[in-house]
C-alpha cells in the first residue's frame, strides 16, 4: 500500500483517511513500485483478502467456551468490495 506521494500510473485508490489517499497496484502487470526481490502481484486482490482476514479475526471470540470455536458478532453490517 502506498500514499499519494508514491503513486504511479499503475495504481488505484483503495481509500483515504483524513487528507491521505491510499493506493495499491491495479494488477500484476501494472507499473508499480515493488520492494527488492518482490514478485509482481494484484494489489486489489491482496488488499481485499487482507480486509476480509482482519474482519474474520475481529469476529473470532476471545473466550474458550465449550468447543473453543464460538463466534461473536456486534450485529453491525460490513460490506467492502475491491475486486
Amino acid at each position: 500500500m502506498h500514499t499519494g506521494a508514491a503513486k504511479t500510473d499503475g495504481m488505484i485508490k483503495v481509500g483515504s483517511y483524513d487528507a491521505t489517499d491510499f493506493y495499491v497496484c491495479a494488477s500484476a502487470g501494472a507499473n508499480c513500485t515493488l520492494a527488492a526481490h518482490q514478485d509482481p502481484f494484484d494489489g486489489r486482490k491482496a488488499f481485499s483478502d487482507f480486509v476480509l482476514f482482519v474482519y474474520e479475526a475481529m469476529n473470532q471470540s476471545g473466550g474458550g467456551g465449550a468447543g473453543g470455536s464460538a463466534r461473536s458478532s456486534s450485529g453491525a453490517s460490513f460490506v467492502y468490495s475491491v475486486r
